[in-house]
């Protein structure tokens, strides 16, 4: 079951009919694209979720942001559409991470809708 930041980003994806997105199944799974073969999702695995209370949280966040990224490209993902690259990170990085999410603050010309935005907000 999903909760939050993911299920609105689910939503939103919805209405505006990008149909990328069929279904996430939990937070421990990913995105099932239209077309997409199952058995490379099989072949390669998410990075591990986020762990905020790692004393030195930058190292965590480069280590799990350069394995998430690598993810991408191995399941072919790097050119999905930011709203499909935002559900696969929100259901990957874990719970408290997903809770920081919630709360960042955004500047005018910013969009918690954006991919690379959103990476930043996590490095900041």
């Amino acid at each position: 079951m999903l909760h939050g930041a993911v299920d609105r980003i689910v939503v939103a994806a919805n209405l505006m009919n990008i149909t990328d997105i069929v279904t996430v199944i939990d937070r421990s799974s990913l995105v099932r694209y239209c077309g997409y073969a199952s058995s490379n999702m099989e072949s390669f695995r998410p990075p591990a979720p986020l762990r905020l209370a790692y004393s030195n949280l930058e190292t965590e966040w480069a280590s799990f942001e350069m394995k998430f990224r690598w993810f991408l490209i191995a399941i072919g993902a790097n050119e999905k559409p930011d709203a499909t690259k935002l559900v696969m990170l929100l259901s990957t990085v874990g719970d408290d991470a997903v809770k920081a999410f919630e709360a960042f603050a955004y500047q005018e010309g910013e969009s918690c809708d954006t991919f690379d935005v959103v990476i930043r907000k996590f490095k900041e």
